[in-house]
């Protein structure tokens, strides 16, 4: 069960330096419309748990050094770029921002009103233990349904991943609340550019296509282990 592989924390390590963005531990948020009943927005969704995966221990400050004499700037821009042409003439759409740290990846849900998915990618200039970046998946909708199918998702995909990526020595840590699923992002073996991007596009592309897949009821839980074992996820 998902109980079984949850390790709840206050904080999550990799905030310790240069001012990163910290995935922040969940909250449970009641929200209510402006004539008291319950909003459906995914953005509100009440959530249940949040896995940390133990990256150094609280209050680290361990930095990862990596060996490259590629400026910071320009190693993410090349990464970015790399992403970009992996998903070039496909269903996600990229999004570069010159000069930033920071990538938008959208695609549309076969759904009702084909809602939008907004995959955010966060890149550090220098990683902290081993986690080099962010992973931010989003949607707003007004569907109950969806919003439910959303929830669920979620709550088998990330245990059932985090005991997989725990075998590899691998330990992202996760957060779902109020609508949004976090998760950082890891250094892949070898650690250069093009293993980077290949490695985000990658895992990028997996969990599109088993959130999809699971919406349109073609990913049964045994499958979606199944998937995730197979996958070699490497961040």
């Amino acid at each position: 069960s998902a109980a079984a592989v949850m390790n709840p924390t206050s904080k999550c390590a990799l905030c310790a330096t240069m001012g990163l963005s910290p995935i922040y531990s969940m909250k449970r948020r009641i929200a209510s419309s402006s004539d008291g009943t319950p909003a459906t927005s995914l953005s509100r969704m009440p959530v249940s748990w949040v896995i940390s995966g133990g990256i150094g221990r609280s209050g680290s400050t361990k930095v990862l050094k990596v060996s490259s004499t590629v400026p910071p700037e320009k190693r993410i821009a090349q990464i970015f770029e790399q992403v970009e042409r992996f998903f070039d003439g496909s269903e996600l759409a990229a999004f570069l921002t010159p000069h930033q740290p920071t990538m938008l990846l959208k695609t549309s849900l076969n759904y009702r009103y084909r809602p939008t998915i907004r995959y955010e990618l966060r890149l550090y200039a220098a990683p902290v233990d081993t986690a080099v970046g962010e992973l931010h998946v989003s949607m707003r909708t007004q569907s109950a349904g969806l919003i439910s199918l959303m929830e669920e998702f979620f709550n088998r995909w990330i245990p059932i991943e985090a005991a997989v990526q725990e075998e590899k020595g691998i330990r992202p840590s996760y957060s779902l609340s109020a609508g949004r699923f976090d998760r950082t992002i890891h250094l892949p073996a070898g650690n250069d550019a093009e293993q980077v991007s290949g490695a985000i596009a990658g895992y990028v592309q997996l969990l599109d296509g088993a959130m999809k897949q699971f919406i349109d009821g073609s990913l049964p839980e045994k499958e979606m282990a199944d998937l995730i074992q197979k996958a070699d996820i490497g961040i």
